[in-house]
């Protein structure tokens, strides 16, 4: 006769997959974040390139752009840096170099993120 197994044999299974799911989504979150950190640094690169390229004496606001959209283009691979765009504004006295991107969030509990980096170099000025 089978004798019906009235414990709580396997009771502990669904806590498991419940906690492995909750630890996989915050392993996600957490990868997600770092994601954006790097997505920012690669960002202030390409404003600091642009702007010392565009400081030289005989550059425009375009070898400006054009630095820092290869900067953008060697460091942000794949669809990160397809929301990348790049404004530089050269007075005479200072160049500004502004790189603004906005990183998608790879859950949906995740936001998207939009950073904006400044950087400025004074102008060289000919002799």
């Amino acid at each position: 006769m089978l004798r019906r197994a009235r414990d709580d044999r396997g009771a502990t299974t669904a806590a498991v997959v419940l906690g492995v799911g909750l630890l996989m989504l915050a392993f996600t979150t957490l990868a997600n974040l770092v994601v954006y950190q790097y997505g920012e640094g690669a960002l202030r690169a390409a404003a600091e390139q642009a702007s010392r390229a565009g400081s030289r004496a005989s550059a425009s606001e375009a070898v400006c752009e054009l630095r820092a959209q290869e900067t953008l283009d060697g460091v942000l691979g794949g669809s990160l840096g397809d929301g990348a765009t790049v404004d530089c504004v050269d007075d005479g006295e200072v160049v500004e170099a502004t790189v603004t991107g906005t990183f998608e969030g790879w859950l949906e509990t995740v936001p998207d993120w939009t950073v904006s980096v400044t950087s400025t170099a004074r102008k060289e000025q000919a002799p």
